[in-house]
C-alpha cells in the first residue's frame, strides 16, 4: 500500500475521525494565539496624575523639620503608555455587552526627567539636603536635575 491509502484507511473509521476532530480543535487553538509583539499607545489613565505625585511629594516634603511649606513642579517625558495585547497585527477587542474593549497587556507611568521644588525652609542647608534626598528617592533623579528655590514670602 501507498502512503496515500494508508492515510485514507486509518482516517475512515471512528478512530480517524477522533483523529480529524483533534487536528481541527488544534488548528483553531493556533490561529488564536498572538503572533506578533505588543502595539503600544497613550493615554490618560484615572489611575495615574502628574498632579496628584507633585501634591502627594509636596506634602511628604512639608513634613521635613524646617521645611515649611513646599510646592512641587515634575517634568515627565510623556503620558501614560498603555501596551496592548495583539494577534496577527491587529489590537485584540473584548466584547462586553452591547460595547467593546482592548486588550490591555501592561500599562507604563510617565518618567520623571526633572524636578523644581520651592520651599520655605530651603535656605538652611541641613533642610535643602534632606529635601534633595528625598526627592532623589522618591522620582530615581540625580541631584543636578532636581532645582530646590525658596518661596517668596
Amino acid at each position: 500500500m501507498k502512503l496515500p491509502e494508508q492515510l485514507v484507511e486509518k482516517l475512515s473509521g471512528k478512530k480517524g475521525l477522533h483523529y480529524v476532530l483533534a487536528l481541527l480543535f488544534l488548528g483553531i487553538c493556533l490561529m488564536l494565539l498572538p503572533v506578533s509583539g505588543p502595539e503600544t499607545r497613550e493615554e490618560t489613565l484615572p489611575g495615574y496624575s502628574v498632579e496628584q505625585e507633585e501634591e502627594r511629594l509636596a506634602h511628604m516634603l512639608s513634613l521635613i523639620q524646617g521645611a515649611g511649606e513646599c510646592r512641587v513642579l515634575l517634568s515627565v517625558q510623556a503620558g501614560v503608555e498603555t501596551v496592548l495585547a495583539k494577534d496577527h497585527d491587529e489590537t485584540l477587542v473584548l466584547s462586553k455587552g452591547a460595547g467593546q474593549s482592548t486588550v490591555t497587556v501592561q500599562q507604563r507611568n510617565p518618567t520623571v526627567q526633572g524636578a523644581v521644588i520651592l520651599s520655605a525652609g530651603c535656605g538652611d542647608a541641613h533642610v535643602r539636603y534632606d529635601i534633595l534626598s528625598a526627592v532623589m528617592a522618591y522620582t530615581g533623579l540625580s541631584a543636578d536635575k532636581i532645582t530646590i528655590c525658596p518661596i517668596e514670602q
